[in-house]
């Protein structure tokens, strides 16, 4: 996907929301983030959006979004119908093979949902 996310949304006071902060001020001042050698960053500097009314129960998530893709009339257009769900675990009983599946439904077109990345801060 062509996808550089330039503004990423927090709630505010997170723990995902201090870390962005440390990452984003190495970021800009050219070093790697993490990090305590002489390498340089290799993304560009971001913008954070830190709103107090997100919830939930870690208070992990986060939105990153690639402004390239806001429409000026309608901003950033995002339409679900239904989150992202876990289907029943498969095991295949010759082999013991684990399957997992999982289904997230939304609307293409003017709500196109390509320019969002999601996490729930669980590695998903």
């Amino acid at each position: 996907m062509d996808l550089e996310p330039s503004l990423f949304i927090f709630r505010r006071g997170s723990a995902s929301y201090f870390r962005a902060q440390e990452i984003l001020g190495a970021v800009k001042k050219g070093q790697l983030p993490g990090g305590n050698d002489n390498d340089g960053s290799g993304v560009p500097a971001f913008k954070i959006l830190a709103l107090p009314y997100m919830t939930n129960a870690a208070n992990a998530y986060w939105f990153g979004l690639d402004e390239r893709y806001k429409n000026a009339k309608y901003g950033f257009q995002y339409l679900e119908s239904q989150p992202i769900s876990l289907d029943p675990v498969h095991v295949v009983y010759r082999t013991k093979e684990i399957q997992w599946t999982v289904q997230h439904l939304y609307a293409w077109g003017h709500n196109d949902s390509r320019p969002w990345i999601i996490s729930e801060g669980d590695n998903s």
